[in-house]
């Protein structure tokens, strides 16, 4: 079960420690909604029209963080950018709690933003293109077993000690910016670990989409995904407000559940799922996902937040096997960071209309049935698009899937 991460190359096994270091402090992001109602005092309409301002702002930054790496490398604007994230939320502490509590917060969250292309790309060009499925399955778990620690323990501190809270998620995260500052030396895109489909290209991303629509359909996919998930960010939390008095710490001991979940469950499905073929993977993942929306329609007991959430994080797990090595062999390995970009907008774009459609029915005093049940329906219409994607471009997805099956 764990012989897929074995012999891999020695940066993976650093960017996943990294990611691991910086993720035991990472409170802020799965909590950013806790801490808008219970800190900054916002209501649900305040928090929709932030939370959406931080999507817009994510845009923007996934855009200009992909042509910086392409451009100036990978390493330098993860060193330069993360480093400017840090000092936004380490000045958090230093003023009040309030409306500038919220604005240091997302302008903390644009320096990360131009940084995350940066990470995806870092990992596709020190992997041969056989181990990018067992590299970013190590460093999805590597995050989550962080997860796993640190949101429960965020939970408990945010509402007494937030000084605390802020100061542990700076120096987690300084941890692991320092091991890759350290240990990881800028790539050479057209090295030997190059995407090996292709040779490198000087053509605009661009151009490449208008080339290749399989791209931009794919995005369309993952947008549907990001809909979905983007509930565990904003509804679920208000979900857990209105009906527990200790939310705080229960919703992140959940979240914890979904870190324990990715954990052990990552390697057991990469092997039990070996033989199925990309996308068969991320129709399992959404079929689940589409359960658990309706699930949430009528449960309001904590048991069974727990069960909904395990069977919700077992589709995202099925899903990041099947999705996260897909891209890479779409495009270019010069383009990947660019690439990597141009998918975060399908997710932030997702991520804005999993705000604003609850926010909206919430804030116009529609139950959270109706809103659970909204989002299932949802959830039934991107298995149908599922359906007509993986007929339209099946060829070209098994043609993916055999490069690596039949390589020696």
């Amino acid at each position: 079960m764990f012989e897929n991460y074995t012999n891999l190359s020695k940066e993976v096994y650093i960017i996943a420690l990294s990611k691991l270091v910086a993720s035991l402090g990472a409170f802020i992001w799965p909590l950013f909604v806790i801490i808008l109602r219970s800190k900054v005092m916002m209501d649900e309409a305040s928090i929709t029209t932030l939370m959406s301002i931080s999507v817009f702002v994510s845009i923007g930054a996934s855009i200009l963080g992909g042509f910086l790496s392409d451009k100036i490398g990978r390493k330098k604007i993860i060193v330069i950018f993360e480093f400017l994230g840090m000092l936004s939320y380490l000045l958090i502490i230093i003023f009040p709690v309030g409306m500038i509590t919220a604005i240091l917060l997302i302008i903390g969250m644009m320096f990360f933003g131009i940084s995350w292309p940066a990470h995806d790309a870092l990992i596709a060009n020190v992997t041969k293109t056989e181990e990018r499925e067992s590299a970013y399955s190590l460093g999805y778990m590597a995050t989550n077993l962080g997860i796993i620690i640190g949101p429960s323990i965020g939970g408990l501190l945010i509402r007494n000690h937030f000084d605390l809270f802020i100061a542990i998620d700076v120096a987690t995260t300084f941890l692991g910016w320092f091991l890759l500052v350290k240990l990881i030396k800028e790539p050479n895109v057209d090295s030997e670990k190059e995407n090996m489909l292709e040779e490198s290209t000087d053509k605009s991303v661009l151009k490449i989409v208008k080339e290749r629509p399989v791209i931009f359909f794919y995005g369309l996919l993952l947008m549907f995904t990001s809909i979905i998930y983007g509930q565990l960010d904003f509804t679920l939390p208000l979900y857990v407000e209105s009906l527990f008095d200790d939310f705080e710490g229960f919703f992140a001991l959940n979240y914890g559940l979904n870190g324990l979940v990715v954990l052990l469950f990552t390697p057991l499905l990469t092997v039990l799922l070996k033989k199925l073929t990309a996308m068969q993977k991320v129709g399992i993942g959404i079929l689940l996902y589409s359960l658990t929306m309706f699930m949430y329609s009528v449960i309001d007991f904590k048991i069974g937040f727990f069960l909904v959430m395990f069977l919700f994080t077992i589709g995202e797990v099925i899903i990041v096997i099947g999705s996260g090595p897909v891209m890479s062999k779409l495009v270019p390995a010069n383009m990947m960071a660019r690439a990597s970009s141009l998918i975060g907008i399908f997710y932030t774009i997702g991520h804005l209309i999993a705000i604003n459609i609850p926010g909206y029915l919430i804030a116009n005093d529609y139950s959270f049935r109706f809103v659970w049940l909204s989002i299932g329906f949802i959830s039934i219409f991107a298995i149908l698009y599922h359906i007509y994607f993986t007929k339209k471009y099946s060829n070209l997805l098994n043609y993916v899937d055999d490069f690596d099956a039949n390589r020696k």
